[in-house]
């Protein structure tokens, strides 16, 4: 089995070096094979048994399945680099972390060139390597995931349509870029006060004393009675900040959300009282935010 990688960056680099140490076959072409100062950079691809390709051809050409990890402004650009050589029976997997309409637009552009998967990563492969999960969907999800599992790659296949794969991402990123960004609103006005070893703790502790999925579970099921004084409580740590002189984005985006989740009427919709599981608030917010949005 021949594996082709487009883009020897951390991803590439991590996912090729990996595969190789378990029999795999790789090839890999990088945009910055052309400037020949950058070719240093691919030496530890090289010595880990990585055949560099010249050309965008010379690595498609003869692979089973090819992988593009370059960037996601980059992804069609990338795909359409590649359309002249891909052939019936290839399996082209887009990596990288663009929304589903770009995965839609990719897949339409090598319509009977190939095989198209969606494909992202949900982690960190500089640091997990192999043990990175990989998720991916489409109609030809199945195969891709026998094939780089076979070679020690964490797959996950979560379903036959292009779009779920990096729909799966990009929305978490919802809560994971939301997250980093409060995390460093919350520490930087700690430090300013002073206190912010023991907010650190009082962080991990938020999220470590129980289990993360009951944490979850609750905050969604009890959000339908609290979200409205929630609010009020972190639009005066909003203005507190801003008096501070520290910037507020995050404590105002959150008080702004928590009012419009409160106004939605899910306190009176459960009887005031706590929501019998998250699919049920779910299921009620979701109709409410598309009825008020008509």
């Amino acid at each position: 089995m021949v594996i082709g990688l487009l883009g020897l960056g951390e991803v590439g680099t991590a996912y090729g070096l990996g595969m190789v140490r378990n029999g795999a076959t790789i090839k890999g072409y990088d945009i910055r094979f052309e400037n020949p100062k950058d070719m240093p950079l691919f030496d530890r691809c090289k010595a880990g048994g990585i055949t560099l390709a010249k050309t965008p051809q010379e690595c498609i050409e003869g692979c089973d399945l090819i992988m593009a990890n370059t960037t996601s402004h980059v992804a069609v650009r990338t795909a359409e680099m590649a359309k002249p050589f891909l052939k019936p029976g290839q399996i082209y997997i887009d990596g990288n972390s663009a929304i589903p309409t770009v995965k839609h637009e990719i897949a339409a552009l090598l319509d009977g060139c190939c095989d198209f998967v969606d494909g992202v990563t949900m982690n960190n492969p500089t640091q997990l390597g192999l043990k990175c999960p990989v998720t991916v969907s489409g109609p030809m999800a199945a195969k891709a995931t026998e094939i780089l599992a076979g070679y020690g790659m964490t797959m996950v296949n979560i379903g036959d349509q292009i779009g779920q794969a990096s729909a799966l991402k990009c929305i978490r990123s919802v809560f994971t870029k939301s997250f980093i960004s409060s995390f460093m609103e919350c520490m930087i006005m700690a430090h300013k006060y002073g206190i912010s070893d023991p907010m650190f703790e009082s962080i991990v502790s938020y999220l470590t004393d129980d289990p993360p999925r009951e944490t979850l579970e609750t905050i969604a099921v009890t959000h339908v009675l609290h979200a409205w004084r929630q609010g009020e409580e972190v639009e005066s740590v909003s203005v507190f900040e801003k008096e501070e002189g520290i910037d507020n984005t995050m404590a105002a985006a959150a008080a702004k959300k928590l009012y419009y989740n409160g106004s939605l009427g899910m306190r009176e919709k459960f009887n005031d009282r706590v929501a019998p599981n998250m699919k049920a608030v779910l299921d009620e917010m979701l109709k409410a935010y598309l009825q008020k949005k008509a």
